[in-house]
């Protein structure tokens, strides 16, 4: 159980506590904010210092009145000074993420005391936060386990919104496509444990929402489709091209222009943009949340020729809603368009010099942002409980890191922050998995760094010093003997 604590957001008219709390954590456009506006006689330093203790990952109990609670939130930033409106009028602030709200609130049988900020201290605060807690723990788990993910979306989210194409970029197993799925759910309005269902295979309700699943229903929630490219891709394969098929007993084949997944995605989201835009005053390309959002993942964005496999969309990109020709035509059509609720979410690897470069024409549509290696995201992985697994996975990681350094072993040609070892190779559940993924894919990745002249050395040998003993970047090693080091103490 985190350290939980108490809060009364509105102390002087908790009738108004349910409305406020709502409009927070609630509805199209939430707040995410938690805050108290300071105005306490005698008591001012005593909130503070409890203020000030909330940590990241806290969770704060909202109350409404003595006796009921209205939600519970996990704190996320440090505190912070601002000014808001009616609903955000507090003068000091914590961003903080919606655990569960209740409707209608809970009662408890017992009442706090008066004051604005409580700890977990003195036996009513201790059984109503109990009380709280069996409420709200499988929620907690979810969350708390996704909140590195849920800094980056908050942080991505807004600039998607506004630039409609984005490309993260990083070297190896730094999340990219991780996270680009989740950005995916978050603008369709799907919880982020929903794609971890869809990932293992389960029931989910974010796959419901794929394309393919979808295909040939209702499509008024939205869409999201991952593609991933390869060399041999074209625009044939993405925007539209010739199907070459042979009917059953036709000796001759068949000739027929058909739209790609770019083309039907497009189609579906102009249809969606049509009706939702029919109650605007005038033609509106700032859509709010009440117009379904329709994404493309591409996959590795960066490893077919983008130039190419995009073609005239290149236009269409910039200038959302104007129609461009393309050398195919449907029906005697050869337009499309490209809606401003269509978004696009590409991964790109940063280390691999082999693959397609993206020139200056395309990169200035999408917006670009870096996925580095992220020790912290180690760290919040393990519980405390795998203080031992984490430990391993921290030393290692740090390990790794220290190649890449100023002092280290990377060519000048080459910047740290596009060819480092990504945090997703130490997420592990035991220290034999650790390990694995340490002997069969981080030394193979440092083995190939070495190989295409990304690590150097004067001396010509490479080592990792772990557990006083060297494991040799230089010359190869069978992952036996790594894992003999490793296992060392």
């Amino acid at each position: 159980k985190p350290q939980m604590w108490i809060m009364k957001i509105t102390p002087d008219e908790s009738s108004k506590t349910k409305k406020i709390f709502d409009g927070l954590f609630l509805g199209e456009n939430p707040k995410n904010l938690i805050g108290w506006d300071g105005e306490e006689e005698g008591n001012f330093q005593r909130f503070m210092d409890h203020w000030q203790s909330m940590k990241n990952g806290d969770v704060v109990v909202v109350m409404e009145g003595l006796s009921k609670s209205v939600g519970a939130v996990i704190i996320t930033s440090e505190p912070f000074e601002g000014k808001g409106n009616s609903i955000d009028w507090f003068r000091y602030r914590r961003q903080a993420k919606l655990i569960k709200a209740f409707d209608p609130p809970l009662e408890h049988k017992i009442s706090t005391n008066r004051d604005r900020v409580l700890e977990e201290s003195g036996n009513n605060a201790k059984k109503i936060i109990e009380e709280v807690w069996e409420k709200i723990k499988d929620d907690y788990q979810d969350i708390s386990k996704e909140l590195p993910t849920m800094e980056y979306i908050d942080k991505i989210s807004p600039v998607l919104k506004s630039f409609r194409q984005i490309i993260l970029s990083g070297p190896p197993g730094t999340s990219k496509t991780y996270l680009a799925k989740r950005i995916a759910a978050n603008l369709l309005g799907v919880k982020l444990p929903e794609v971890n269902k869809e990932e293992k295979g389960e029931k989910n309700e974010f796959d419901k929402l794929n394309y393919y699943s979808l295909k040939n229903k209702n499509m008024n929630d939205g869409a999201w489709v991952l593609v991933q490219f390869h060399p041999s891709y074209n625009y044939e394969d993405f925007i539209r091209g010739i199907k070459i098929e042979t009917p059953a007993g036709a000796s001759q084949p068949e000739y027929k222009t058909e739209n790609q997944i770019f083309v039907k995605m497009a189609d579906e989201a102009s249809e969606q943009w049509k009706d939702w835009n029919k109650n605007q005053k005038e033609d509106q390309f700032d859509i709010d949340d009440k117009c379904a959002k329709f994404i493309i993942i591409v996959d590795e964005i960066n490893r077919a020729n983008l130039p190419s496999v995009l073609g005239e969309l290149i236009y269409s990109l910039e200038y959302r809603g104007s129609k461009v020709r393309t050398p195919y035509a449907i029906d005697n059509n050869d337009q499309i368009n490209v809606p401003p609720n269509l978004y696009i979410i590409g991964t790109m690897n940063t280390a691999d010099r082999s693959l397609g470069h993206i020139d200056y024409a395309v990169r200035r549509r999408f917006v670009f942002e870096n996925i580095l290696p992220d020790r912290n995201i180690i760290e919040k992985y393990y519980d405390q409980n795998n203080n031992e697994i984490k430990n391993e996975a921290l030393k290692l990681f740090d390990e790794v890191s220290k190649l890449f350094e100023s002092d280290g072993c990377l060519a000048q040609d080459f910047y740290a922050d596009d060819v480092r070892v990504g945090h997703t190779y130490f997420l592990a559940k035991g220290i034999e998995e650790l390990h694995n993924k340490f002997a069969y894919q981080v030394y193979p990745l440092l083995r190939e760094y070495y190989k295409d002249g990304i690590l150097v050395s004067k001396e010509k040998v490479i080592n990792l010093r772990i557990n006083g003993h060297d494991i040799n970047i230089s010359e190869p090693m069978k992952a036996e003997s790594i894992k003999e080091i490793l296992n060392k103490v």
